[in-house]
């Protein structure tokens, strides 16, 4: 379920920059959160194009996107 998750999520950052073109590379990296249930991905924004910063309310809707496509559904089967 993990990698179906994750091969989506480059769709879902899409959708939520709006252009492939706007948004520079988010980096993101696994954090063990309760490493006997799941793992958890951290995500840091970049630059834009323009010389702005993402915001940090974008920044929360990515881990929010993050946590609902790759740490719920792990939670759920071990319950």
């Amino acid at each position: 379920m993990r990698s179906r998750a994750l091969v989506a999520l480059p769709a879902l950052l899409l959708v939520l920059f709006a252009s492939p073109a706007r948004a520079q590379q988010l980096e993101c990296r696994e954090v063990e959160v309760e490493a006997q249930y799941f793992n958890a991905y951290e995500c840091k924004a970049s630059w834009l194009p323009d010389g702005s910063r993402i915001t940090e309310e974008q920044r929360k809707t990515v881990n929010a996107i993050v946590l609902l496509t790759v740490v719920a559904p792990a939670t759920r089967r071990r319950q």
